[in-house]
């Protein structure tokens, strides 16, 4: 830092401080929080903290401290360390305490990753059929660290040389749309698909319309296939 601006800013610091100006020797590191954040779109705001600590890692209080973005393209910061998206890129933002800087990285980066599928459960794997339809429940659990799962469906192919398919639709009944569990209801009509039904497809769409979909053959090579029998009872 040039010599005519660190006088400047000691100045400043005597000037606002007084006799507890020599609270700026203390000073040996600052530290922003969080130290680094992704937002999604210009217009998103994140509020960064200094934090201003001494040699033994006390906190100093009293100490001004000054915000600027390393580029104002990407993002801008203002003097209580709230920033502002404005383009997509990186940025450094930094806190400028004493003469010493401390910095948190801010990515400014659509969301293009879809949800991700972490389990699936089936509540039986046997249904017994009479005369009235029979059912199961059907969980899944997803995973979206940013825009969250906004839909999600599952579907299955039962017996028979015209397939018969059930489609689920899953609603959120654990967790968040970032990370929760998902159910629905699969209702087998009576007197109808006897036989081994299988998991044919999940589909899941996040909020900002990424879609997953995961069919039969992915679902079994990662271990989360899933049948059940439907069986007649007389």
């Amino acid at each position: 830092m040039p010599s005519g601006v660190a006088a400047v800013l000691a100045g400043a610091v005597l000037a606002a401080c007084g006799d507890d100006g020599l609270l700026t020797d203390r000073v040996a590191r600052v530290s922003v929080e969080p130290a680094s954040v992704i937002l999604r779109a210009p217009g998103g705001t994140v509020t960064f903290q200094a934090e201003v600590v001494d040699g033994a890692g006390r906190v100093v209080e009293g100490v001004p401290v000054s915000w600027r973005s390393s580029d104002e393209s990407v993002a801008v910061v203002d003097a209580t360390g709230r920033a502002t998206a404005l383009g997509q890129g990186i940025a450094v933002i930094f806190a400028e305490a004493a003469g010493l800087l401390g910095g948190a990285t801010l990515a400014v980066a659509p969301d293009t990753l879809p949800p991700e599928l972490e389990t699936v459960v089936l509540s039986t794997n046997r249904v017994a059929v009479q005369n009235q339809a029979g059912e199961l429940t059907v969980g899944v659990r997803f995973r979206d660290a940013d825009a969250g799962v906004r839909s999600a469906i599952a579907q299955f192919s039962g017996p028979g040389e015209a397939s018969i398919t059930g489609v689920v639709t899953l609603e959120l009944t654990g967790g968040d749309a970032h990370a929760g569990l998902w159910e629905g209801i699969l209702v087998i009509p009576a007197n109808t698909g006897i036989g081994t039904w299988r998991l044919s497809v999940i589909r899941a769409e996040d909020g900002v319309g990424n879609v997953g979909i995961w069919r039969e053959a992915e679902l079994e090579a990662r271990g989360l296939a899933a049948s059940f029998e439907v069986v007649w009872v007389k």
